[in-house]
């Protein structure tokens, strides 16, 4: 059982990291259509980091246990994983489709049963993981990494300390991005006088 980190990368796609949550899964990037290809030959337009998330995504196994890791030092939830589809055949966009990315991106999925005991019951919060208790730069800097500097127990406890619980978007700038959070969470709108 091997514990894995996968980046959310919730400033280049807002919102992402409850879309995987609502969907039981994480995802990586590196589209087969780029030339990414999980077996055999390939190319790594990314400088070395598609060979580095490949071997890693090869290594993923049924049973171990993925969390999901976000900006600043946080994480959503941690899951154990139930199914791996990454293969190149199997790639479904977690990020839509656009003009700049035709396939969509983050589709090589990890589906997960995440372990609503542990953290918080509210989906738009988090954990800041706090000094001591943060993964290591070579854990955090990859889109996926094995976790080495925490144990699983040491991980549940301290997801679990609500002084360590912020909220989502405690560090998204609304006035920036004020349309990426109205696509992200239409739920918190209310009707209003316009």
């Amino acid at each position: 059982m091997t514990l894995w980190k996968v980046y959310a990368m919730d400033d280049d796609y807002p919102g992402l990291w409850q879309h995987w949550y609502r969907h039981q899964g994480v995802a990586v990037g590196y589209a087969p259509y780029w030339g990414a290809k999980l077996h055999g030959e390939t190319k790594d337009h990314w400088g070395g980091s598609w060979h580095r998330a490949r071997k890693q995504l090869l290594q993923v196994a049924v049973g171990d246990f993925v969390v999901a890791a976000l900006k600043g030092n946080r994480v959503g939830r941690l899951g154990q994983v139930t199914e791996i589809h990454v293969e190149d055949n199997e790639w479904d966009e977690t990020v839509p489709r656009s003009k700049e990315s035709p396939v969509g991106e983050m589709g090589r999925r990890i589906y997960v049963r995440w372990d609503l005991t542990c953290g918080p019951d509210d989906r738009d919060l988090v954990v800041a993981l706090p000094e001591g208790a943060r993964f290591t730069t070579g854990e955090l800097r990859p889109t996926i990494s094995q976790i080495r500097s925490r144990t699983l127990k040491q991980l549940r406890a301290t997801m679990n300390d609500q002084a360590n619980w912020v909220g989502l978007l405690a560090h998204f700038k609304y006035e920036k991005a004020l349309s990426d959070y109205i696509a992200a969470y239409p739920h918190h709108l209310e009707d209003g006088l316009v």
